[in-house]
């Protein structure tokens, strides 16, 4: 890499990082609420009890994180005042293919509401990250085992590896429209400007142990796509140059949430469609792929061959380290090209909500939803809660969460005083017990809301 993508590839790291402890991007205890203006952002056309709400800047936020193989414990475990590092248990509860873990973060830096008679309008910007890692067992199962446990069968990694983390910032206008006296639509189009990029396109993997010497036999390809926004304006921007902010943004979007929401009686359903997009990159791309050099004390007919180090022939003068650095550097050569553009689609997600309220302050309500990853459906996540409010000014959900084949028990709170609020909601009440829990989601923020419909 050249200094410049070194410092986009810095900045565009601290960010990621800075932000997480600052969704998927989505909170199904926070769905569920019956009085919280920010309910309706999971759900386009659900209508909003207030006539006017603001969100206090850089407050509201939201984490997801999620890990679908293994728990902590998996790893490192004690027993009678020992610890304990197990890494066969750590492999054997993965699965063969197609292990996750992700990391979204949402934060809002501006948002706000209000009604005018029938129709409901909603600005927000927010700056969101993703980040999704999909891996199979053999990945690690290689390092723990070694590789005598692949004579019979190499390994072969072949495009069963993945990674992609995207942060971008994104400007949405919601719009909710009374059509009947009792069925609401939604939409609410946004536009997506780039931050940065790194998504790897392309990768395979395959290691020969030869049954009598172990030799290594290795081939291996890979492809990393990258982009990053014009620093340079950025910096020009920040230091008095107003009119070179939009320079900054090379990488532009587009997205669209959609929603259709009934209420009848006691009975209420809403279903959902959200983040339809996808953010073309086309600021400073860069390709970085493997390429073979033919030539190395290692190289063997277009393939890594190791045989292993004779500690006698070294026993006198020392390994020369230096000499099989040089050798591996020979052979493990990235090679980098540019590239005008390529495109990166969201994680479209498909909700269903339905709630009854059995009083006027309490209700009970099921959420099902599922992502689009890869164009497949995954298996949805399910909530049931229990939203119930007390004394026109504490709202509490309960609730039961089935994700990842595991069930945690969520919990929300929201304080409304006056025209504040204040909440927080997590679909882990365990979320600090990192060691159990493989799903951790949770939300806060505070918000001025005026004028509740009656």
């Amino acid at each position: 890499m050249n200094n410049y993508n070194l410092k986009a590839a810095g900045i565009f790291f601290m960010i990621l990082f800075s932000v997480t402890f600052a969704n998927a991007q989505y909170n199904s205890v926070l769905s569920h609420t019956k009085d919280n203006p920010y309910g309706s952002y999971y759900h386009p056309a659900k209508t909003n009890p207030y006539k006017l709400y603001i969100g206090v800047p850089f407050i509201n936020f939201h984490i997801n994180y999620s890990n679908s193989a293994f728990h902590f414990n998996d790893l490192i475990y004690s027993s009678n005042d020992t610890t304990y590092i197990s890494p066969s248990n750590f492999v054997n509860v993965m699965k063969a293919e197609k292990n996750n873990i992700r990391l979204n973060t949402d934060q809002e830096l501006l948002g706000l509401g209000f009604k005018i008679k029938k129709t409901a309008v909603s600005l927000s910007i927010r700056q969101k990250i993703s980040c999704n890692f999909e891996y199979p067992k053999d990945l690690f199962g290689f390092l723990a085992f070694g590789n005598a446990n692949y004579i019979e069968e190499p390994l072969l990694i072949d495009n069963s590896l993945k990674f992609r983390a995207n942060a971008y910032h994104e400007v949405a206008i919601g719009i909710q429209q009374q059509i009947t006296k009792h069925v609401f639509i939604g939409v609410r189009p946004k536009m997506i400007f780039g931050i940065g990029s790194i998504e790897l396109t392309d990768f395979y993997l395959k290691v020969k142990t030869d049954p009598n010497g172990y030799a290594l036999t290795v081939d291996e390809h890979f492809n990393i796509n990258s982009s990053f926004a014009d620093l340079n304006s950025l910096e020009k921007c920040l230091s008095g140059s107003f009119f070179k902010f939009f320079d900054f943004y090379q990488n532009y979007g587009a997205a669209i949430d959609l929603g259709v929401y009934a209420d009848i009686n006691k009975f209420d359903f809403s279903i959902s469609a959200l983040d339809l997009g996808y953010v073309l990159w086309k600021g400073n791309c860069k390709s970085y792929s493997s390429k073979i050099i033919n030539s190395g004390q290692y190289y063997d007919d277009g393939s890594f061959f190791f045989e292993g180090l004779d500690i006698l022939d070294y026993y006198d003068d020392g390994i020369n380290t230096g000499a099989i650095v040089d050798s591996l550097s020979g052979y493990f050569v990235v090679d980098t090209t540019s590239f005008d553009s390529w495109a990166s689609y969201l994680t479209p997600k498909i909700s269903c909500l339905a709630g009854y309220d059995f009083t006027p302050h309490h209700r009970l309500s099921l959420m099902l939803l599922s992502e689009i990853n890869d164009k497949n459906l995954t298996i949805p996540h399910i909530s049931l809660a229990y939203t119930g409010t007390f004394f026109n000014i504490l709202e509490v959900i309960g609730a039961i969460n089935y994700d990842n084949s595991q069930v945690n028990l969520g919990a929300g709170l929201s304080v409304n005083f006056m025209m504040f609020r204040i909440y927080a909601a997590a679909n882990n009440i365990l979320l600090f017990n990192l060691k159990q829990s493989q799903n951790i989601s949770c939300t806060a923020g505070l918000v001025f809301n005026f004028l509740k419909s009656k």
